[in-house]
């Protein structure tokens, strides 16, 4: 049994240099692969590319590409291949430090095992699995930062040859390009994407201020009619919604300019029963309030309002019809929670790693994709968090947490 390692500054983005060793059908391999980076691929799609063009002449039977996720604390296998049973894991993650790909990741440097099935160790068992006899993995690095392996097993031989592992490390800085190319792009994207968002916020309050400004005198005027009291409640109501939608597009309009408001002790239990009681409930939706008494935070009042909304709404929106929305209000451990959960079909994997993402949309019709993006962006604004749990695999709903630091009354 054999390991090899090599240093985390071999696998850094330089450019490639075919060693003089190498065999020629294994350049033209290169450049065929090399090709495919051209090529608008997603990193799946890539892979088992590269993997059906070598798989063949080095012998290989299976192959593993794990991403670092999200939040640096796990790897997620974002592609693999060569068996029905190497594609049943996809999308699996391991813990840094677990098996091969998860010890590289840790280490970052490389790795050659041979003689692989002669081994009872932890760390190969799962390739064991899989029937690996020979296995190389390779940690994909950019900025001196870890951001995935990529690793190649053989199943019908114990042990690559030399110019076959440096084959297998020019393979991975290339996949490393293409990693680097794709994280560029979707900054980039993501950052159009938020100069959209401000544009089209700004236009939107500038157009509504005027037909907000005609319908408060309007209901100015009104208050002047004889009508009942039960009337002139209504016009009151309306006139807090009327001034409550003129401050949002003024703050708006003053975050586009980049002026910020600055966050006040206000009462989070006054709040949250003056937002129920002017809400509108569709679809035969109930909503079940636990509100503690006499919760203060220090958040900017028209902001705070505005998530809350965006959470209930949407929790409203997910319920069946008749269903149950559950709106909490409390202390916990030092800190303020409000959570959200409703009963709906819960939230899929692929929307949970894009949920607060601008523009992106779970909503069959209707939705913008700017609600929980902005409510986020709102509550980081004022020191909180906002996450959420959901797991349709295990049970049905999602539920929303927003935490606040709690403020003296």
């Amino acid at each position: 049994m054999m390991s090899q390692t090599a240093s985390p500054s071999s696998t850094l983005g330089v450019p490639f240099r075919v060693p003089g060793d190498l065999q020629v059908n294994h350049q033209r391999l290169l450049t065929e692969t090399a090709h495919l980076l051209l090529q608008d691929y997603d990193a799946d799609s890539l892979c088992r590319a590269i993997f059906e063009l070598i798989r063949g002449p080095f012998q290989l039977d299976v192959y593993f590409h794990y991403l670092v996720t999200e939040d640096g604390k796990h790897l997620k296998l974002a592609s693999c291949g060569g068996s029905e049973e190497a594609r049943a894991i996809l999308g699996t993650e391991l813990e840094f430090g677990q098996a091969v790909c998860g010890t590289v990741a840790q280490t970052c440097e490389w790795m050659y095992l041979t003689d692989v099935q002669r081994r009872n160790d932890e760390m190969t068992s799962l390739i064991r699995n899989f029937g690996v006899r020979s296995y190389t993995c390779q940690p994909l690095i950019l900025d001196h930062e870890i951001v995935g392996t990529l690793s190649f097993g053989s199943c019908s031989r114990n042990s690559f040859k030399p110019e076959e592992l440096e084959m297998f490390r020019l393979i991975a800085r290339q996949v490393n390009v293409v990693t680097e190319r794709r994280r560029v792009s979707d900054h980039l994207r993501q950052l159009e994407q938020l100069a959209t968002v401000g544009r089209m916020c700004a236009t939107l309050a500038h157009e509504i201020n005027n037909p907000l400004g005609a319908l408060r005198n309007l209901l100015y005027l009104i208050h002047g009619e004889t009508i009942t009291d039960t009337g002139h409640g209504l016009l009151e109501r309306a006139d807090e919604q009327v001034t409550r939608m003129a401050e949002t597009t003024k703050r708006t309009l003053d975050l586009f300019r980049g002026k910020h408001l600055p966050p006040t002790v206000l009462n989070l239990s006054e709040l949250a029963e003056d937002l129920l009681a002017n809400m509108r409930i569709p679809r035969g939706v109930t909503i079940l309030p636990a509100i503690a008494e006499g919760i203060h935070v220090r958040a900017i009042p028209g902001e705070l309002w505005q998530v809350m909304f965006n959470l209930i709404n949407n929790a409203v929106h997910f319920s069946p019809e008749g269903g149950e929305v559950f709106l909490t209000v409390q202390e916990a451990g030092g800190d303020v929670e409000i959570r959200v959960r409703d009963q709906g079909p819960g939230i899929s994997e692929t929307a949970r790693a894009n949920i607060f993402k601008p523009f992106y949309a779970t909503r069959s019709s209707g939705g913008t994709g700017i609600g929980l993006w902005i409510s986020r962006e709102m509550v980081e604004r004022i020191g909180g968090t906002l996450v959420f749990e959901s797991e349709p695999e295990r049970r049905p709903g999602t539920e929303f947490i927003v935490s606040l630091p709690l403020a003296p009354a």
